[in-house]
């Protein structure tokens, strides 16, 4: 049948038919899937490594029929270059639910099998709470910028040792992920420290009150003697 606008509203599936796709006769694998909900959509089937692949386009009520049959000539035409655009469109889904807050469950469950509580507690505040803005990013897309403004606003807000706490959990969340086969970099890795004063050190100007100290305190000795 040749598919346009008012063909495929008259479709209807037979009685007892749950499930039904008609092919459009000019460009082989377009057709409309019609299901028992009454939903209607246009899609691609293809072969592809011995298998039956299917996308689907969209909903005849959102879509003009012109437009469905354009883009499903995309997808064949990507086909035949050697794509999957199934594989492609599946893999695309899966990394966008992958995002940093939705794999917490699963690395805190990890962490907490291998550390003592109060380690555990420091990492869990860490990626909960401080790694707050990278939660919806998808793991794929959180680089080493993304890292580096996070950690300097840490360093600003809670201090360069609560920055390079940050940091190490940060890490050790990405390791965790790319060992797990979900991430390929570590975006933590090759951040900068943040510089930490040494609390032994002490300033100039304090070190010359010690010494005015000293000798005021030999001045009233000699004085007394």
């Amino acid at each position: 049948m040749k598919l346009n606008d008012t063909s495929v509203r008259a479709l209807r599936l037979a009685p007892g038919e749950t499930d039904k796709t008609w092919f459009d006769d000019n460009l082989g694998g377009y057709g409309v899937r019609a299901r028992k909900s009454g939903a209607k959509s246009y899609v691609v089937q293809y072969d592809f490594g011995g298998k039956t692949e299917k996308i689907t386009i969209g909903s005849i009520e959102l879509w003009k029929e012109v437009k469905a049959r354009k883009a499903a000539k995309e997808v064949l035409a990507a086909v035949r270059l050697g794509r999957n655009p199934a594989a492609e469109k599946r893999r695309a889904r899966a990394e966008t639910a992958e995002t940093f807050g939705a794999l917490l469950p699963r690395y805190l469950a990890h962490k907490r099998a291998q550390l003592k509580p109060r380690s555990f507690e420091e990492v869990e505040r860490h990626v909960l709470t401080h790694c707050r803005p990278l939660h919806s990013r998808p793991i794929g897309d959180i680089d080493q910028r993304a890292a580096a403004i996070l950690l300097a606003n840490i360093a600003e807000r809670s201090g360069p040792r609560a920055c390079n706490a940050v940091r190490a959990s940060g890490s050790g969340f990405f390791t965790w992920a790319m060992r797990d086969g979900i991430a390929d970099v570590n975006p933590f890795a090759n951040t900068n420290k943040a510089a930490v004063a040494d609390p032994r050190e002490r300033t100039p100007l304090r070190q010359g009150a010690a010494g005015n100290l000293a000798r005021l305190s030999r001045q009233r000795l000699w004085r007394a003697c």
